[in-house]
């Protein structure tokens, strides 16, 4: 932020610095914007809550003011007695803190046991308050200080076309790898970052850009070398059904016979739709049963969650379950099932 001392220097007592901050003492303040002390004090308590303490002031108290005070003085009178005038600049280290004085008043009672430092926003905020002529003169150039600064930020911030070459180098190798046109691949990146056009993008935010369409044809690239469904694994899995079903059937029919019952020689049902249908079935995760009629249909039903399967391999486990029929009822259905096969 442009300094006091510079809006206007020869209204300004004296500069020091506390801490290494730029600071002003209320009287000094008063004297700058035209006012008295009181006025200064009375614009701070109305607005209290606008002034934070460490930001647009400092309040040193103790053995801090005294010290502060002794060198603030014992510089102004080295100023006095050396005649070097308003532009001569003397500094004092005590500890952590600093003085640096470049005007010669500097009147603070002995009797002052707070002292109030302004910093230049403290300074700068007690103008826009203030309703003094100078007041309205320094916040005036504080207006055009800060429009300055946005317009010379806005103008530093936008790209240039070399600022943009790696962002176009980038979209064009997305063009190419993902296979889509430049409109869609810039229409991304403005959806991205919220502009209409790359031109718009800050220039702080080119890198980012870049770094975007490369994160996209990475992303393509992984997709890319995902191992692709095996065809020929799902085309041999359906082979290898059609086959067991087939040979399902010659078994199911030699037993049948053998049991007195009947079944056609030859049943006309499609070995290749009842696999299909099975490996839609298998792919959705579900158990399926299968029916044949004796007209060569088939049917397919989805299994019940609480219901088991059963085959010789399971039969022990079953028969240990006491969530299924009891032991006694299974030689039951067992003798049901094969007087179903005979008849």
């Amino acid at each position: 932020m442009t300094s006091l001392a510079q809006i206007e220097p020869q209204k300004a007592n004296i500069v020091a610095r506390y801490k290494g901050i730029p600071v002003l003492t209320t009287a000094m303040l008063a004297e700058f914007y035209g006012t008295d002390t009181d006025n200064i004090k009375q614009n701070y308590t109305r607005n209290k809550e606008r002034f934070i303490e460490g930001k647009h002031f400092f309040k040193i108290v103790g053995d801090e003011l005294k010290n502060f005070v002794g060198d603030l003085k014992s510089l102004a009178n080295d100023l006095l007695t050396s005649q070097r005038g308003e532009q001569d600049l003397l500094s004092g280290v005590d500890g952590d803190q600093s003085l640096l004085v470049n005007i010669i008043h500097a009147q603070i009672s002995n009797k002052v046991r707070v002292l109030i430092l302004w910093t230049e926003r403290g300074a700068a905020r007690h103008a826009k308050m203030l309703d003094t002529n100078q007041a309205w003169n320094v916040f005036e150039q504080l207006e055009d200080c800060y429009f300055a600064v946005q317009e010379y930020t806005k103008q530093k911030a936008k790209s240039t076309p070399k600022d943009r070459e790696n962002l176009r180098h980038a979209v064009s190798n997305l063009v190419s790898r993902v296979k889509i046109n430049f409109s869609d691949a810039y229409i991304m990146v403005g959806q991205r970052f919220n502009v209409k056009s790359i031109e718009e993008i800050p220039l702080d935010q080119l890198d980012d850009a870049v770094e975007y369409v490369h994160g996209l044809i990475l992303t393509f690239d992984k997709f890319q070398n995902h191992s692709p469904v095996d065809v020929n694994a799902i085309q041999d899995c359906h082979g290898v059904l059609q086959y067991r079903l087939i040979e399902y059937h010659k078994g199911l029919e030699s037993e049948v016979k053998r049991l007195g019952g009947k079944m056609p020689e030859y049943p006309a049902f499609n070995p290749e739709d009842i696999a299909q249908a099975l490996m839609s079935r298998i792919l959705q995760g579900k158990q399926m049963m299968i029916k044949l009629n004796y007209q060569g249909g088939f049917a397919l039903e989805l299994v019940p969650r609480d219901a088991v399967m059963v085959d010789a391999k399971n039969i022990p486990e079953l028969v240990s379950r006491t969530d299924l029929v009891a032991k006694e009822q299974i030689p039951l259905i067992m003798q049901s099932a094969m007087d179903r096969l005979v008849k």
